[in-house]
């Protein structure tokens, strides 16, 4: 396997090594379910957690009926749960009512004409349910989301953040949401209209920053795992990153991959898995995905994980995600 930084003292020995699967993503109703868990999910070994649904005394017992299992708080970089005028509102939930506290909401992407922030997440504006602003990070907003994780979602006792959409470029689902919203708006508070070069630049200028003040708001001794995709820059603050299968296609997404294109795009997500190791921090900890069984088989994507763990570390473990399309065919995959 490719060699990863050093550990910091204490962490490797805190979570050992990694032999089951990660699941994604466990609500607190789940652990509540006394006909499934913990006996349905016992091949899992990382837990990735919705920490709005889950309370102090879920957790806790979650952690005492599976003291050997991780168990990480979920958070969407470029998500900003703020109450406010125009699409932005939210659950009546105390975690998403202090992010609105923590964050200063002009840093939200904002319309100009009207001053409201605009949402990535948006059921529209009749719509009952919760509509998300967005933010294209900047140093104020990497510094305030640092804050609220460190003093708000760390205040239990989770083993560390998953971040997701932390790709290497500003996702373009989103952009074509802002477009539907607004023809021009601010991403940066200085009442000025921005380009998509303006976004793009923002983001990749200051992205780095982000995940270093995660890290420092969590401490040495946590897990810091983002899921990242195959495009992705190496990042020395995280432990490792997680990749959707589908991503493992060496073309374009949405259709079957041709075989001499599923093997290509293996080459693609192992470098992906071995680059972030060489610049991450140990304990390494990486994630394929199992989502969309029809771009790449399910078979297929079980023998890559099992390749990946040979070729690159026994730290890539096999992951089903239920919300994101996941195959769920978990039998296929045994835990290693």
């Amino acid at each position: 396997g490719a060699p990863g930084a050093a550990a910091a003292p204490g962490a490797a020995a805190a979570f050992g090594n990694f032999t089951g699967k990660a699941y994604y993503m466990l609500h607190g109703q789940e652990i509540d379910d006394p006909a499934a868990w913990p006996a349905n999910y016992s091949s899992y070994a990382v837990f990735v957690c919705n920490p709005a649904s889950v309370s102090a005394a879920q957790l806790d017992a979650a952690r005492a009926d599976r003291p050997d299992a991780v168990f990480l708080a979920y958070y969407c970089f470029g998500w900003a749960w703020l109450v406010d005028d125009g699409c932005a509102r939210i659950p009546e939930n105390p975690y998403y009512q202090n992010m609105s506290q923590y964050f200063d909401h002009a840093l939200a992407v904002t319309d100009l004409e009207t001053g409201y922030p605009l949402c990535v997440a948006n059921n529209g504006n009749a719509s009952g349910l919760y509509n998300v602003a967005g933010y294209v990070v900047t140093p104020a907003a990497a510094e305030q989301l640092a804050a609220f994780h460190k003093d708000v979602t760390m205040a239990l006792p989770w083993d560390g953040l998953y971040v997701d959409e932390f790709d290497a470029a500003f996702p373009p689902s989103w952009i074509s949401t802002f477009a539907d919203q607004s023809s021009a708006y601010d991403i940066n508070n200085d009442g000025i209209a921005d380009t998509l070069g303006d976004l793009q630049a923002q983001y990749a200028a200051f992205k780095p920053y982000f995940s270093q003040k995660l890290r420092e708001a969590i401490g040495e001794d946590k897990l810091l795992i983002a899921n990242s995709g195959t495009n992705v820059l190496g990042d020395a603050s995280l432990n490792g990153i997680t990749i959707e299968s589908e991503d493992c296609c060496d073309g374009s997404h949405g259709t079957p991959c041709p075989e001499s294109e599923i093997e290509t795009g293996y080459e693609i997500c192992a470098a992906a898995f071995e680059g972030q190791a060489l610049v991450g921090r140990a304990p390494r900890l990486s994630v394929l995905w199992h989502t969309h069984d029809y771009v790449i088989p399910a078979q297929a994507q079980c023998d890559e994980v099992r390749r990946f763990r040979e070729d690159v570390g026994d730290f890539v473990l096999d992951g089903d995600d239920f919300s994101d399309g996941s195959w769920n065919a978990t039998d296929l995959c045994p835990p290693a």
